[in-house]
């Protein structure tokens, strides 16, 4: 899915890999803070917010999520349904 977004290089920047800018706007998205406090781990929150708005403007992330949509219904409706816990339940001590 990451293939759809365009190549994160400019002139003069530090290259930035398309993965570390996923990464920082899920850290961001979870984090809930404002695009200046991302950790100094992170690329600067400039050079994320730039193109999470380009990708944004794009719709690269409706595209995204649509086709992992498309993804999930698919697996659902290919394999069999299985609980996600045990049906029998655990006895105590």
């Amino acid at each position: 899915m990451v293939a759809h977004f365009r190549g994160l290089e400019c002139a003069g920047c530090v290259p930035v890999t398309r993965r570390i800018c996923v990464n920082a706007r899920a850290y961001w998205l979870r984090a809930r803070c404002a695009w200046r406090l991302l950790p100094h781990g992170l690329p600067p929150w400039q050079t994320v917010y730039h193109y999470w708005r380009q990708w944004r403007q794009d719709a690269v992330w409706e595209r995204m999520l649509t086709g992992l949509r498309e993804c999930a219904s698919t697996r659902r409706s290919t394999s069999p349904r299985r609980p996600d816990w045990p049906c029998q339940p655990v006895g105590r001590g």
